[in-house]
């Protein structure tokens, strides 16, 4: 309870077979059972994103970059709406 909610979540999305490549020590199946896993966790977040991170890192940051910078402005906008002056 003293810890704040998220405004968001990202959730980095790389297919088990370069987990693998990336984190050896992780079984196949573990690779499977957690991509499948933080899919669903997606899925059932409120202002979760899904974010492709078989691409290059630059990509996959800029992506992460861009997302948060929309959720920004729009906190923005509901703020000052809210303002009357």
């Amino acid at each position: 309870r003293l810890i704040p909610k998220p405004d968001m979540f990202l959730v980095v999305d790389v297919k088990p077979e370069a987990a693998r490549s990336r984190k050896a020590e992780t079984s196949v199946e573990e690779s499977s059972r957690q991509y499948s896993s933080y899919r669903l966790l997606c899925a059932e977040l409120p202002d979760a994103h899904l974010v492709d991170g078989n691409q290059i890192q630059e990509k996959v940051v800029a992506h992460c970059e861009e997302l948060v910078v929309k959720a920004m402005a729009a906190r923005l906008r509901r703020r000052t709406a809210r303002v009357s002056y």
